[in-house]
């Protein structure tokens, strides 16, 4: 893991201050912005692991960690812009973070831009990121009309079934 001084998330405090301890285990993450600012210096570190165990227990089986080196492998972070918080504060139970990712890639110069809405599950006290690429691995069916498994309170058909679909 590569330790920038300056933390890659752009909280203008020192990485070992800011998210080191959460990629590295010793804190977690209070808030679910905390989580998405931990996760972009994580790749910006080059820390795959953490972005698995961060993302949803019923999705990691289905997260694939050559892909997601190859894709950090390529790319430089520059910077990254929250835009938008709702939710996911201390005291709830899901979160999502709108953000903007500056990024160059290592065969093209040009700064672009990875803009996406994030959502985010609170499990036994842990902030986890909901991938909406990774497949739940779900034992049994679930009905249409359940809970759905990400924990976001919805119902398992206007939530991730939609996704999956």
């Amino acid at each position: 893991m590569n330790n920038p001084a300056s933390c890659p998330c752009g909280s203008n405090q020192d990485f070992i201050n800011c998210c080191q301890p959460l990629i590295e285990g010793s804190q977690s993450a209070a808030t679910a912005e905390q989580l998405m600012r931990s996760r972009y210096s994580a790749y910006a570190v080059n820390a795959l692991d953490y972005l698995i165990a961060t993302t949803h227990p019923q999705q990691q089986a289905g997260l694939k960690k050559e892909a997601i080196t190859s894709w950090a492998d390529q790319c430089h972070w520059v910077k990254l812009e929250v835009n938008k918080v709702w939710a996911g504060q201390a005291s709830d139970e899901v979160g999502e973070v709108t953000f903007s990712a500056y990024y160059q890639l290592t065969s093209n110069p040009k700064t672009q831009v990875l803009s996406e809405n994030s959502r985010f599950v609170k499990i036994d006290q842990r902030w986890y990121y909901i991938d909406p690429t990774a497949p739940f691995k779900v034992q049994t069916k679930i009905n249409r009309n359940a809970p759905c498994p990400c924990g976001s309170g919805k119902k398992y058909k206007k939530c991730c079934l939609q996704q999956n679909t």
